[in-house]
């Protein structure tokens, strides 16, 4: 189980996941991050020993819940480091996202997600499974990324190797060899303590319809951070899109843990 690991009561948590999933370890951190930032205004956490957390989106989107503003970010250590550095050819980082949320008087919050990379490490895999007609688990060992925006983006995937595999102690990019790892950096805001957190959420909500009044350029209406999403939940109406290889795995998962396969329908390839 994930256990709070540093001793001091001030706004600085370690957490060691014991090796969990890092989808239970995050949320067991950012519950953490919420209490002690309610007493204390803010509060960060890194999380070290702990497996892949998934969606970052996910677990920020707690932290708004609660009324705070959070933030994330993720380092991978080990191999699969397919990002290269600007004017370089070989991977030096891993894809390394970054998050935040921001509450909002209605869903969806404020939320960004993304990769510091061209695209996610996720949709590296996913994209190479779609592809794949007879490697049932394809490599992604020659798959070389650049960061988003050049410099902007390589910045961005240094500053979250220092904040999520330093200061975790959870491992960075380095030409030794090291063990597969996870590091998170996680951070709570609480505004009651800076401006108060009704003024916070009206003058977001006055941002958001000023920024919401610029003319369209095209027929695409202008969305701030976490409405694309959330639109593509309603569109998708409780259902989610597997690629056959990953729902092959999935199902030998079910089978193993003796739980009821889902529900499911086929689809035609568009």
């Amino acid at each position: 189980m994930p256990r709070v690991i540093s001793d001091t009561p001030g706004p600085v948590v370690v957490v060691d996941g014991g090796r969990n999933y890092g989808q239970v370890v995050a949320q067991f951190a950012a519950a953490v991050a919420c209490d002690r930032a309610q007493n204390l205004g803010l509060c960060a956490v890194v999380i070290r020993n702990c497996s892949l957390e998934g969606r970052l989106a996910n677990h920020v989107e707690l932290i708004a819940d609660r009324g705070m503003i959070g933030i994330m970010t993720a380092n991978y250590a080990g191999p699969d480091l397919i990002v290269a550095p600007p004017a370089g050819c070989e991977g030096r980082l891993s894809t390394n996202p970054f998050a935040f949320s921001v509450p909002r008087v209605q869903l969806p919050h404020l939320i960004l997600d993304m990769a510091t990379s061209t695209l996610a490490f996720g949709a590296v895999v996913i994209n190479g499974r779609r592809e794949a007609t007879t490697a049932p688990n394809p490599q992604i060992d020659n798959t070389i990324l650049s960061a988003f925006g050049d410099h902007k983006g390589f910045g961005l995937s240094i500053l979250v190797k220092v904040l999520s595999g330093i200061l975790s102690g959870a491992g960075w990019s380095t030409g030794r060899s090291v063990e597969e790892s996870q590091g998170v950096f996680m951070m709570a805001i609480d505004p009651e303590g800076f401006c108060g957190r009704s003024t916070l959420i009206e003058a977001v909500e006055e941002m958001v319809t000023w920024i919401k009044s610029s003319p369209p350029s095209g027929d695409e209406p202008i969305l701030v951070p976490g409405e694309a999403g959330e639109l593509a939940r309603q569109s998708a109406n409780g259902r989610i899109e597997i690629d056959p290889t990953t729902w092959d795995d999935l199902q030998a998962v079910f089978a193993d843990a003796e739980v009821e396969v889902p529900p499911t329908s086929s689809i035609s390839p568009t």
